[in-house]
């Protein structure tokens, strides 16, 4: 099996971790809001909210 900095190497791919969506930069995994706050230099923050399909999914007895 190729390693997979050697599939990426060169191209625009993201590598994230498939359970908890850690965002592999050099050989340091960040959480995908460090990882925002790093690249996207115009946002101050991050807020978290809920898709309306998660919002039903997972809360949708409630509402």
């Amino acid at each position: 099996m190729e390693n997979d900095q050697d599939f990426c190497q060169g191209s625009r791919f993201l590598t994230m971790c498939s359970v908890c969506h850690g965002i592999r930069q050099e050989e340091e995994w960040l959480t995908i809001e460090r990882f925002l706050l790093l690249k996207m230099t115009d946002i101050q923050g991050i807020s978290h909210s809920l898709c309306p399909a998660c919002a039903i999914e997972h809360y949708g007895q409630f509402l």
